[in-house]
């Protein structure tokens, strides 16, 4: 499971940053990883709650290759509180004026699709 958020500092634009909380498989034995980077500055909230999304798809990753987790199901659960940033994901709206973030999630998509054939 993997839990994400943005943030914002002073107004409705303005610096900006996201992080991901992933709490392991083996909870009871593992500490969570916890992952934050900055967006930038003068950027939207949907952005930056956007960009955590991704953040969390790409800890799952690295927790998954570094566990080497064969015998798991290979299903991520990623929780956000912005439901224009799920969407903007999920369902591929507003690519056309965030292409750099359809790129990102293609990326992540193929590299997710490589690391499960691998493993499985």
């Amino acid at each position: 499971m993997v839990f994400t958020d943005g943030s914002v500092y002073n107004g409705l634009v303005g610096c900006r940053a996201c992080s991901a909380v992933l709490y392991p498989v083996k909870s009871d034995v593992e500490d969570p990883c916890v992952m934050s980077a900055a967006v930038g500055q003068m950027v939207s909230s949907k952005k930056c709650e956007t960009e955590g999304l991704l953040l969390g798809m790409e800890v799952a990753i690295q927790y998954i290759k570094q566990s080497n987790l064969q015998s798991q199901s290979g299903i991520i659960y990623i929780f956000s509180d912005c439901k224009n940033a799920i969407e903007i994901v999920t369902n591929k709206t507003e690519f056309n004026r965030h292409p750099e973030i359809f790129e990102k999630v293609q990326q992540i998509r193929r590299q997710y699709a490589q690391m499960m054939r691998g493993i499985f």
